[in-house]
């Protein structure tokens, strides 16, 4: 009586010995690939150099601010969901890891799963969180955990975060209510804060809190004094919005540093509308792929360089990949960097081919204002 496995034609066992061949080869491969990412993201870590006491302090806050704050819920309530569906957003959660922060000020590139030193100039220009970074704008900031340690650890003049889900606002407050209180307690710097709006933009006082924040120069790092006087202000911003509605408070805002870590289909106009609003220079980090989710109605005003892994919420071993952009200047018909982008890129070590190809197709007329103003 022969065996089963002689029952299979000769050619039919050739086939599935090459497709189990194959799939060993692919789980070699992964297991190689995931090797080689915990091999660069080891190497990463020990490039990342010691804590400085001022970190250290930044990282005792997160833990004992957000241990007092709940979760953000798994399942987002029904008005939430409305909420996000009008603003053409999703609503799945993650934070950025604070580990994750701070290797975005460190600006470690990862090329080749070998960590890359990159040039100076370059590293200057694109670093999340360098001195010449004044205000930060963080869309779909959540329950603010990223903003606040920006505010905290980084003296940036200006940070602004903006949440379309209530529920998620309200934790937001909860922890700047808790931010308050621990600095208060522990006196490292005098914070308050602010039950007026310092500026006018119609904004109801439910949706929106605002911190003030007094620092002497000795809070702040060395490279950093010069912005300083005896005593330097800041001012931590949460609205409730979609950012769509926030479009004359971040042109007036002028971020120098955009995050956007939010999932959408495809962006709607509104937010592509505010995101033209940015000054030229502004460098902007993103979960999505702008150059493929952009509108069709608008020019896309961004050239790319070369993305990074961070720590987050979802991948604690390798970080999760991260695009990184530049707001360029453009006209109404022509994707291409202008000559004087070109020059300006170029004094920074980046070449105007490292913009990401967008799809071939023709653009419609630009309507918003912005655009008509710049061209």
């Amino acid at each position: 009586m022969s065996s089963p496995a002689n029952k299979n034609p000769p050619r039919c066992r050739s086939e599935m010995e090459k497709g189990t061949k194959a799939r060993k080869n692919e789980a070699n491969e992964d297991a190689q690939t995931k090797a080689k990412e915990k091999l660069w993201f080891d190497k990463k870590r020990s490039d990342f150099g010691p804590i400085s006491s001022k970190d250290k302090m930044t990282l005792d806050m997160l833990r004992v601010v957000y241990g007092a704050v709940k979760e953000v819920p798994k399942r987002a309530k029904e008005n939430d969901r409305k909420a996000a569906n009008e603003a053409g957003t999703q609503l799945t959660y993650g934070e950025i890891d604070p580990r994750g922060v701070m290797m975005m000020a460190k600006n470690l590139s990862f090329k080749d799963g070998i960590v890359a030193s990159v040039t100076q100039r370059t590293s200057s220009f694109f670093s999340i969180f360098l001195p010449s970074a004044d205000v930060l704008l963080d869309i779909g900031s959540g329950r603010g955990r990223v903003a606040v340690q920006a505010f905290d650890q980084y003296s940036f003049s200006r940070v602004i975060g903006v949440e379309v889900a209530r529920e998620r606002f309200d934790l937001c407050e909860n922890a700047v209510d808790c931010y308050v209180k621990y600095h208060k307690t522990h006196n490292r710097f005098a914070v308050e804060r602010l039950r007026e709006m310092p500026h006018e933009y119609g904004i109801p006082k439910k949706d929106f809190v605002i911190v003030e924040a007094t620092r002497p120069v000795s809070s702040v790092s060395s490279e950093e004094v010069s912005k300083c006087t005896s005593n330097s202000k800041s001012t931590l911003e949460f609205y409730r919005s979609d950012i769509g509605a926030l479009r004359e408070l971040v042109a007036d805002a002028k971020p120098t540093v955009v995050l956007m870590d939010m999932a959408f289909p495809s962006m709607p106009e509104s937010l592509a509308s505010v995101l033209n609003t940015l000054p030229f220079g502004t460098r902007i980090l993103t979960y999505e792929n702008l150059a493929k989710k952009w509108p069709e109605s608008v020019e896309f005003p961004f050239s790319s360089v070369d993305g990074d892994r961070f720590l987050t919420s979802w991948e604690t071993e390798v970080g999760h990949y991260f695009f990184k952009w530049v707001k360029k200047r453009v006209s109404n018909r022509k994707r291409a960097l202008c000559e004087e982008d070109a020059k300006e890129l170029a004094d920074f070590g980046i070449a105007p081919h490292t913009e990401v190809s967008s799809p071939q197709q023709p653009r419609k007329k630009v309507a918003t204002a912005i655009l008509q103003q710049e061209a």
